[in-house]
């Protein structure tokens, strides 16, 4: 497999002003950051370490991309999302626990996903704010039950007062997703070549005999 095959794409998509950008500088570097620019669109590249239990610890390489304040899929253009979508592995789909809007929102998203990636997607539904308990409009269960029901994965997170190891637990479980889903790829990949031999083998006998 290339060293670019080992390479996760994920894609951060919602509504602006729910912590995007915020949450990609926290995973990368542990830092908070109180003021940036929410429409400047950048792609971050990033190695994370994945201690797994009981296993050996294992690197993941990605490229995150930061959308900022594009991607309302109310204003994003079709080929602006369609090239978001055909350039991501996998998908964080960021609302804000106090505004039930963005969660709503995401479904829209999450839906135009899975319309364009017909083979699936990975995907992780993200609540952030979660230090903000006292404002929430969206229920914990209420993400919870939408990603079980969707099969994607869920979180709650504070990209502003979480470690830097619960905001990184999204971008780590989409990257054992996408590449348990390259490895099962692969072998059937591999089933269909071997049996494409063995057919184009026993043709080739059958037409000399």
């Amino acid at each position: 497999m290339s060293a670019k095959h080992d390479i996760i794409r994920i894609a951060i998509l919602g509504p602006p002003g729910n912590g995007k950008t915020a949450l990609v500088v926290k995973t990368v570097s542990g830092r908070f950051i109180w003021n940036y620019d929410p429409t400047l669109e950048f792609i971050y590249k990033h190695a994370m370490v994945d201690s797994e239990s009981g296993g050996e610890s294992k690197t993941h390489e990605m490229e995150i991309l930061d959308t900022a304040g594009y991607t309302s899929s109310v204003d994003m253009d079709s080929v602006q999302r369609e090239g978001y979508i055909k350039w991501a592995d996998a998908f964080v789909l960021l609302y804000s626990i106090t505004n039930l809007n963005s969660f709503e929102e995401i479904q829209s998203l999450r839906a135009v996903i899975v319309e364009s990636k017909k083979l699936g997607a990975s995907i992780a539904i993200v609540g952030n704010k979660a230090d903000l308990t006292h404002l929430r409009q969206v229920k914990y269960e209420a993400g919870k039950e939408y990603a079980d029901e969707h099969g994607c994965l869920s979180y709650e997170i504070s990209s502003r007062t979480d470690c830097q190891g619960s905001v990184a637990q999204p971008f780590i479980d989409l990257c054992r997703e996408v590449k348990a889903k390259r490895l099962r790829e692969g072998v059937r990949l591999r089933r269909r070549s071997s049996a494409s031999r063995l057919l184009r083998k026993l043709i080739q006998k059958k037409l000399t005999m």
